[in-house]
């Protein structure tokens, strides 16, 4: 749970710190006059969702939402869980000292990247 977690913040940030993600959703959210909504991470590949409920996420500075976070339906949810069950056993194989590197090289990207991250996080 923890790596899967730690796998999906940092993917979603980095995919949307992306130049193409913000001018996707800079269009998308000009076109609704709504904060940008993020893409969902299902099976390994950002998609749309079909959701119409969000998480907003609200810049603490200035009380803005800058992004919404799709709450899935039920047939996505269904999808990612089917995806994780088919993952599983491979994971379940994977040694310690394996899991251990991918969690340490995780570490040094987010170092690398704490300036960037953080205004991501607060624009």
């Amino acid at each position: 749970f923890f790596f899967f977690f730690f796998f999906f913040f940092f993917a979603r940030l980095m995919f949307l710190g992306s130049r193409s993600a913000r001018l996707l959703t800079s269009a998308r959210s000009f076109a609704t006059g709504q904060a940008p909504a993020g893409p969902m991470l299902i099976n390994g590949k950002f998609r749309e969702s079909k959701a119409t409920e969000f998480w907003r996420g609200i810049n603490p500075a200035t009380q803005e939402v800058v992004a919404r976070t799709p709450l899935g339906t039920f047939d996505e949810f269904r999808e990612a869980v089917d995806a994780a069950k088919a993952a599983f056993p491979a994971g379940r194989n994977t040694p310690a000292q394996a899991r251990v590197r991918i969690m340490l090289k995780y570490q040094q990207l987010i170092r690398e990247h704490t300036e960037e991250l953080a205004k991501l996080i607060t624009k």
